[in-house]
């Protein structure tokens, strides 16, 4: 029986008892919505997913953004990225930049993204300990004079980004790791280096589905 361990922080939780490597039946999936809507960011540890398994589950969240760079997409399965420093015949598998300094994806677009979903298939350690644990795309609020857009946007980045508000993922190999891009922030902390193997395959859900509020 699936069960939600929150982390005991302002986000995250880990949920276990779910294999996303099969459709989640209804209830599964209102369970996990409703997890993901209380907590934030959610981790389902210990799976094995084929990318087209790591894309039907997160077709189940809404539309999935095709990259239009049209790079490190898996094979058959554009929907599926490939995030990655490992290089291969002197060509990089994926993209090395894993998004570094806080941001929302897609904050730019007409259509922002809802969640992120990312498989940890190979992660780096160091010392027995986990590496690669998660402002600026924010330029002028366009309906505020520079000066005072400039010192509410310093504010806000300052805000949102003190200790109370952070939830650090520490990855291991299986883990699914998502979150509701609609109100958090994320930063990869880039803190392994080019022969510390990383491998992450990565799903972006767009915010074209609705959901209904639950009391």
């Amino acid at each position: 029986m699936a069960k939600v361990i929150p982390s005991g922080q302002s986000l995250g939780a880990s949920v276990e008892g779910l294999d996303l490597s099969r459709p989640l039946s209804g209830e599964e999936f209102e369970f996990a919505l409703n997890a993901l809507a209380e907590h934030g960011v959610l981790r389902y540890p210990r799976q094995e997913l084929s990318a087209l398994q790591l894309k039907d589950f997160s077709a189940r969240w809404g539309e999935l953004e095709i990259n239009v760079a049209n790079m490190y997409q898996e094979p058959g399965v554009p929907e599926v990225m490939i995030l990655s420093n490992i290089v291969e015949n002197g060509k990089p598998i994926g993209l090395a930049d894993a998004g570094q300094s806080w941001h929302t994806d897609m904050s730019y677009s007409k259509t922002i993204a809802f969640c992120n979903v990312l498989y940890g298939i190979r992660i780096p350690h160091r010392n027995g300990e986990p590496l690669g644990n998660n402002p600026g795309y924010s330029m002028r609020i366009n309906e505020l004079p520079q000066k005072e857009s400039d010192a509410v946007l310093e504010f806000l980045f300052e805000h949102q980004t003190q200790p109370k508000f952070r939830f650090a993922a520490r990855w291991q190999v299986g883990d699914v790791l998502m979150w509701d891009n609609l109100r958090t922030i994320h930063n990869a902390v880039a803190d392994y280096s080019p022969d510390e193997p990383r491998l992450i395959k990565r799903c972006q859900v767009m915010a074209t589905r609705f959901f209904q509020e639950r009391s």
